[in-house]
């Protein structure tokens, strides 16, 4: 009798780690990417600045894609949009910045010239403490400003999106990017007097 409890303990100890083991995939938050793409942890325990680094080395680079511009009133509804096909270029200060420069490209759909409707130079710099991306547009009648909330923003290596919102509250921008290292079509920029 002492030898079967024995055989049963033994037997016992060696099934424990089968039946505490399940046969469920991660949870997809336990991916190694996961908060680079959807959001920071909770508790905030990460470098903030090593994201922000990265964030920014993401955003470097040519991207192409579709843009509606959205004209809004003062009470936040849409009363007008125009669509575009954009090409949009970020260029970081150096390796380790959250800010530089850019060059952006809007082609109004139906345009099948070379050249650009829109062309506009802007800086970009990523707030450290929210995450928002604020482009400041070049323009005659002084700067434009607008923001990407990083709450609806997606980036990674190969697709932008998001919102960006103007600071006078007159327009809004959707926005669908997609990576890409050479132009497929050579552009010619016509600057009018």
């Amino acid at each position: 009798m002492r030898k079967m409890i024995t055989w049963m303990a033994v037997a016992a100890i060696a099934v424990l780690p089968l039946a505490l083991t399940g046969c469920e995939e991660d949870h997809y938050y336990q991916t190694d990417n996961y908060y680079y793409h959807y959001g920071r942890d909770q508790q905030g325990q990460n470098n903030d600045d090593d994201f922000w680094i990265s964030m920014a080395q993401t955003m470097a680079g040519k991207w192409r894609g579709t843009l509606r511009a959205y004209e809004v009133d003062k009470s936040g509804k849409a009363v007008d949009s125009v669509d575009f096909s954009t090409d949009i270029e970020f260029i970081q200060r150096h390796s380790r910045a959250i800010g530089g420069t850019g060059m952006q490209y809007d082609f109004k759909k139906g345009n099948q010239s070379d050249n650009a409707d829109y062309v506009r130079a802007f800086s970009w710099e990523i707030d450290r403490q929210s995450g928002d991306v604020y482009l400041t547009y070049k323009e005659q009648k002084g700067d434009y400003k607008m923001r990407i909330p990083y709450k609806e923003l997606n980036l990674n290596d190969r697709v932008f999106t998001g919102f960006l919102y103007a600071a006078d509250g007159g327009e809004v921008d959707d926005f669908y990017f997609e990576r890409y290292l050479t132009n497929a079509k050579q552009m010619k920029i016509v600057f009018e007097e």
